[in-house]
C-alpha cells in the first residue's frame, strides 16, 4: 500500500510522528489515516499558523459530529497524541481534551404480542 502524504503546515510533524508510532509497534498506515483527515480539515479550512490553538482542535472536534462515537474518539485521540508529540520540542502548542463521546443507550426493539384468541372469536 502507498503511504500517504500531508499536505498542511504541520506535514513535517505529521510524518515524524507517524514514524514514531510505527517503530512503537502501531499501524503506520491506520495512524496516517486518521491524522489525514486533520491534515485535510487544515488545508480545507485554510488554517495555518506556528502553532497548534484551542481554536484549531476545538473547530476538527466540532466538525466530527457527523460520525459514530468510536470514529469521533478515535480521530481526537490522535490529534491529541499528535499535539502532545510536537510540544515536546514546542511548548506553544495546544493539547486538546478528549471529549467524552457518548453513545445513545441501547433500546432493545421489543416485539409485541399478538392478543391471544379466545374461543369467541372463533365463532365470529
Amino acid at each position: 500500500m502507498k503511504m500517504i502524504t500531508f499536505d498542511s503546515w504541520l506535514a513535517a510533524e505529521m510524518s515524524r510522528f507517524v514514524e514514531w508510532r510505527g517503530s512503537l509497534g502501531r499501524n503506520p498506515l491506520f495512524q496516517a489515516q486518521l491524522l489525514s483527515y486533520f491534515d485535510r480539515f487544515l488545508m480545507a479550512e485554510q488554517l495555518g499558523g506556528p502553532h497548534v490553538t484551542a481554536q484549531i482542535t476545538d473547530r476538527y472536534f466540532d466538525s466530527l459530529t457527523h460520525l459514530s462515537p468510536s470514529s469521533q474518539a478515535q480521530r481526537s485521540s490522535v490529534v491529541r497524541s499528535l499535539c502532545e508529540f510536537i510540544q515536546e520540542s514546542d511548548e506553544r502548542h495546544h493539547i486538546p481534551q478528549l471529549r467524552r463521546h457518548r453513545r445513545e443507550p441501547f433500546q432493545p426493539f421489543i416485539f409485541t404480542y399478538f392478543k391471544p384468541f379466545t374461543t369467541r372469536d372463533w365463532d365470529d
